[in-house]
């Protein structure tokens, strides 16, 4: 289903990485280094722009984990950057005769520069940027599995993070919803009455993780 396309500019991710490393470069007397060891499940479903006449997108869950690297200053506000291996994609349940169900699974190492802030000790909201460099996609057809499916999806992912953490001492809960910019995949459907539409297909993940905040 999934072909190569052109990629959705990365000029502000870039950017706002290029930021954050900055400030991790300030001299340590000015704040404190970290370093956030994590791992959590991905719900994950790819979003169709337009509805498809016997098309359901539905969710599927997947690993994640990895860590981040950041800086605190001004006792509130943390900035980081982190690298973390991520599994999404989803399952595409088609009722079209003669059609098969589908679900895919695609494996990105992900850089994602983010800023924090804390409302209260024990509770931070972040925001920011991901960018998926693409390994693999396996796709399952109808109950088979079809491992490392050549020329297909090549691309990278890019899109934004929101976010919301929740403190227990130097443990932490997470929930992070992305919103994937790359268009994954364009098809033009043409339904019964002969009305065709156009479809992009873009990645979209609410993350649940667990990790462990090191301060130095």
């Amino acid at each position: 289903m999934f072909m190569n396309h052109t990629q959705t500019p990365r000029t502000y991710l870039i950017s706002l990485t290029l930021a954050v490393c900055s400030v991790l470069s300030l001299p340590a007397a000015m704040g404190q280094f970290t370093f956030t060891p994590q791992a959590g499940l991905n719900i994950n479903w790819i979003n169709a722009s337009s509805e498809i006449s016997g098309l359901s997108m539905e969710s599927a869950t997947y690993t994640s984990f990895g860590g981040r690297f950041g800086y605190i200053f001004l006792d509130r506000i943390e900035v980081e950057v982190g690298v973390l291996y991520n599994q999404r994609g989803g399952q595409m349940i088609n009722t079209n005769p003669g059609a098969d169900d589908e679900k895919w699974v695609f494996k990105y190492l992900d850089i994602q520069p983010q800023l924090e802030y804390k409302i209260w000790k024990q509770l931070g909201v972040y925001a920011g940027g991901y960018y998926g460099i693409h390994f693999r996609s396996d796709r399952n057809v109808d109950g088979t599995w079809e491992e490392d499916v050549p020329d297909r999806f090549d691309e990278a992912d890019l899109g934004i993070s929101l976010g919301l953490r929740a403190y227990l001492g130097r443990i932490f809960l997470q929930g992070q919803y992305d919103i994937g910019m790359t268009t994954l995949d364009n098809q033009l459907y043409t339904d019964m009455n002969g009305t065709t539409t156009e479809v992009d297909f873009k990645n979209r993940t609410i993350q649940l993780a667990v990790g462990y905040h090191f301060v130095f």
